[in-house]
């Protein structure tokens, strides 16, 4: 297994962060003050990256940091300190050192300033549309299979000890095999498990991202995903949706979810005995 220690190589007062025995190809000028990168925006639900060319001609994603909500209007992308890059690189070296598939963590970026450090985190490509944008243009013969490999990653993950803090939809990459690659590693923490509370509370969280974007999904959808997530773990799916059953039906209900036809159906599952 991988080792998920970091190297840190100052510069002034911009310090680079990168895997330990790694020497990854970086963009020119990247440990000097100042830095701005020169290239594209990424596509959404990458958190404002920048897609960029590295100096040995391979493209990479350069993501700034910015504090989200009441904080975000406070202290804008001013950091105390570089701990939260520091263990999003930790957290992706790891999840990808167990097999989940990640972004590839290249380096980190942080440059002291007056107000505090300003981050970011410079990772590899991971080529594909986001799943909310997949969803939206997916024919229904497509559906299963990918949301059952979505399921089966997202188990893996919480499987694997890690709580993403913004998991949803955006986060999801349909690669061009198509797996699923997770993305926005930044506040999670290790010390879960697999389907605990907060684990089945972030699948009806991913749900109501769906919901709120317009993207509702057919019953057979909602299945597949289901069972990827339940299979990890030997679940059945009718368990699985007994569990989430309050919050994810009260959740649907709101929001006018798909038809009634759809929630009572998945109501039906759940409260049916084996």
């Amino acid at each position: 297994m991988s080792s998920s220690r970091l190297e840190c190589l100052e510069q002034g007062r911009v310090k680079v962060f990168v895997p330990e025995a790694q020497a990854p190809s970086l963009p020119v000028g990247f440990d000097a003050p100042g830095f701005r990168p020169q290239g594209e925006a990424a596509t959404a639900g990458r958190g404002g990256s920048v897609r960029l060319c590295l100096a040995d001609g391979r493209g990479a994603f350069y993501r700034p940091y910015r504090h989200g909500g009441v904080l975000g209007r406070l202290l804008g992308a001013y950091y105390r300190g570089s701990g939260v890059l520091e263990e999003e690189m930790q957290a992706g070296l790891r999840l990808a050192a167990g097999g989940l598939r990640v972004a590839p963590v290249l380096a980190g970026r942080a440059e002291a300033l007056a107000l505090g450090y300003r981050l970011a985190l410079l990772t590899g490509e991971c080529s594909g549309p986001t799943l909310l944008q997949w969803l939206r243009r997916a024919e229904p013969s497509e559906l299963e299979p990918t949301l059952r490999r979505a399921g089966e990653r997202i188990a893996q993950m919480q499987a694997l000890g890690f709580r993403h803090a913004d998991l949803h939809p955006d986060n999801l990459i349909v690669m061009e095999d198509g797996d699923i690659a997770v993305l926005d590693l930044a506040g999670g923490r290790f010390g879960g498990s697999y389907a605990d509370v907060a684990g089945r509370a972030s699948l009806v969280r991913a749900g109501r991202y769906l919901v709120k974007r317009g993207v509702p999904l057919p019953i057979r959808g909602v299945l597949a995903f289901l069972r990827g997530y339940a299979q990890h773990g030997g679940l059945a799916v009718r368990q699985l949706l007994l569990e989430l059953s309050a919050d994810l039906f009260a959740a649907l209900r709101r929001r006018r979810y798909g038809d009634r036809e759809t929630i009572e159906a998945l109501r039906a599952m759940a409260q049916r005995r084996p």
